[in-house]
């Protein structure tokens, strides 16, 4: 059992499982600040392909880089902050996340391999990878095994 094990599972317990049912009982999504609702919604769920020091940061640059909009989603007491955009092909309403959860990956593998001094650990890099892809193919299962998220979610590398 990885570290990304547990991760994957909470990301997935808090955040996907939550707006897939959401998108479920509505039949598609209402974006709460801008009051518009949608019927056809996919959720995105990007993974870097490599660790950064802060994978929130490296969201918030992808997300302006691609001028995705930011709205909320899901009840009035618990709201959902999402990041989205709408295809002018086929309408459909895509929610992106990047789970910043993965910053905890980091700091797990430098309490099991101690720094050997300055520089890049080629180990601790291999690791990493490691981490990211279990996490994936963890979140990949957990989705396939839940009827409200496996229609609607798709886990993809970021490119």
């Amino acid at each position: 059992m990885l570290p990304s094990t547990s991760l994957a599972i909470g990301y997935f317990n808090s955040f996907i499982a939550n707006v897939s049912r959401s998108i479920f009982e509505e039949d598609g999504c209402n974006l709460g600040k801008s009051n518009s609702f949608h019927e056809n919604v996919k959720l995105r769920i990007l993974i870097p392909k490599e660790l950064s020091g802060d994978v929130g940061a490296k969201a918030q640059i992808y997300y302006r880089s691609q001028n995705f909009e930011l709205d909320e989603i899901g009840n009035k007491k618990r709201p959902f902050s999402i990041r989205y955009f709408k295809s002018k092909i086929d309408s459909e309403l895509s929610i992106v996340d990047m789970p910043t959860t993965l910053n905890a990956i980091r700091p797990a593998i430098n309490l099991l391999i101690l720094d050997s001094g300055l520089g890049i650990n080629p180990d601790k890099i291999k690791l990493e990878s490691k981490e990211l892809e279990n996490f994936r193919r963890t979140l990949e299962y957990l989705v396939q095994q839940d009827d409200y998220a496996k229609d609607i979610v798709k886990i993809e590398w970021m490119e």
